[in-house]
C-alpha cells in the first residue's frame, strides 16, 4: 500500500485507506473512456473532537530562560478525496467506527482571486499551486484504485 504525507510525498507514519467499491454507491462511472472525470471530484479536511486526549507541548522561554509547558488538544484530522457521495458516507461510516464528534470541515481547494480568503491574503499563489499539485495526486491515486474514495489521516 502506497503511503504518503498531504504533500503526496512517500513517507511512513501518515496513514492512506481506500474504503472498499460499495454498490449503493455510484462510482463505476466516475471517468469517460478518456480518465476525464465525470462526476465532480471533491476534497474535504474534517476536525474532530480530542475526546480527552492532550499532549504537552514545551517551548523554550528565552527571557525567562525556563520551558514554557502547555497542554494542546489532540484531536483526529482527516482528509477524504472522492465525489461527495463518497465524501458523505467515508466520513459517516468513520464517525461510526471511532465514535467521535465532528468539530469542524474545510474545503480542501484552489481559492480563485477575488475569494474571501485570497483578497485577505491568507491564500497566497504559492499555496493554491501547492494545493493544485496535491490534488493532482489524489485525482490519480483514486483513478488508480478504481474510483475508491482516498481516507487519509493529517499528522500535526
Amino acid at each position: 500500500m502506497l503511503i504518503l504525507d498531504t504533500n503526496g510525498n512517500k513517507v511512513s507514519g501518515a496513514k492512506i485507506s481506500m474504503y472498499e467499491e460499495n454498490p449503493e454507491m455510484d462510482v463505476m462511472g466516475s471517468f469517460d473512456e478518456d480518465g476525464d472525470a465525470i462526476e465532480k471530484l471533491v476534497c474535504f479536511d474534517f476536525f474532530f473532537y480530542s475526546d480527552g486526549q492532550y499532549r504537552t507541548v514545551s517551548k523554550w522561554n528565552s527571557k525567562l530562560l525556563t520551558f514554557d509547558n502547555d497542554l494542546k488538544s489532540d484531536g483526529a484530522k482527516l482528509r477524504i478525496f472522492g465525489t461527495e457521495k463518497q465524501v458523505d458516507q467515508a466520513l459517516d461510516e468513520y464517525i461510526a467506527e471511532t465514535g467521535l464528534n465532528l468539530d469542524e470541515s474545510f474545503s480542501f481547494k484552489v481559492e480563485p482571486k477575488g475569494s474571501y480568503y485570497y483578497d485577505l491574503g491568507i491564500i497566497t499563489d504559492k499555496h493554491n499551486k501547492d494545493t493544485e499539485a496535491r490534488l493532482k495526486v489524489y485525482t490519480t491515486l483514486y483513478k488508480q484504485e478504481g474510483s475508491k474514495v482516498l481516507k487519509m489521516n493529517l499528522i500535526g
